[in-house]
């Protein structure tokens, strides 16, 4: 909880994209200097019923109407997906028009790599799971040093640092997460390197949500499944929605 403008206020963030149509049911208790319980009314809302309000509101952009019909499309995609609660698909009362607007999404030619072999460093490997956000966990290996050993984190194109990444070894190899990647940096390419105290050292990893998508569209082994893919093309144009809302 936390104060703002003299109004106390409680965030509750951890809904996941499958749990966009599930109800949530709200009461804050609060207990003043002399122990007096109070209880406030108590409320019940679903993100779909939000989305949908505002989808409607024709006092609302273009650019934000359809960032609410791909919002509730990514949902429906990773209730697929999860195969949860798939009889009752947030996006089902949206039109045709609105529900396969998702088809209709670009990728650019090179796919960033990750994974990358240094001759004269690390190795930094990277894997990536997709549920409530993007994960990226991150080992690092070949490295032997008594320094601390971070994980530097840059916005590829203009070299601007996002954040330095802790680790935890495990017998020869360095561990990180980065979960930090908003919903309009899906195109947004990081570049991941290794910090051997404060020294850079390897080769920089370069990595994006767009070169993993368009990975995932060219894999041929089976290894991605249709629902997988249709949850990975609903995410891209999530963001890039959520990109041009707030231009």
């Amino acid at each position: 909880a936390f104060s703002s403008g003299g109004i106390r206020q409680v965030r509750y963030e951890d809904i996941s994209a499958k749990e966009m149509g599930v109800e949530f049911t709200a009461v804050i208790h609060a207990t003043d200097s002399n122990g007096k319980i109070y209880c406030s009314n108590t409320v019940q809302k679903n993100v779909k019923g939000y989305v949908l309000e505002e989808l409607l509101n024709s006092g609302n952009t273009n650019a934000v109407r359809t960032l609410c019909a791909d919002m509730l499309n990514y949902g429906a995609a990773a209730q697929n997906c999860f195969g949860y609660d798939t009889e009752h698909l947030v996006n089902e009362e949206l039109s045709l028009a609105e529900q396969t607007a998702m088809t209709a999404y670009s990728t650019k030619q090179q796919a960033p790599a990750s994974k990358v072999n240094s001759a004269n460093g690390p190795t930094l490997y990277a894997s990536v799971s997709i549920a409530n956000r993007v994960r990226l966990s991150l080992n690092a290996r070949g490295i032997s040093t008594s320094n601390t050993v971070k994980l530097r984190v840059k916005e590829h194109e203009h070299g601007t640092i996002v954040t330095e990444l802790d680790t935890t070894k495990y017998g020869s190899i360095y561990r990180s997460v980065f979960d930090e990647i908003g919903a309009g940096d899906m195109r947004t390419e990081y570049e991941f390197v290794v910090l051997d105290g404060e020294t850079e050292t390897g080769t920089p990893m370069i990595w994006s949500v767009e070169g993993y998508v368009r990975e995932a569209r060219l894999n041929t082994s089976g290894d991605v499944t249709p629902e997988q893919l249709a949850l990975y093309n609903a995410l891209l144009i999530y963001g890039d929605s959520v990109a041009a809302a707030l231009e």
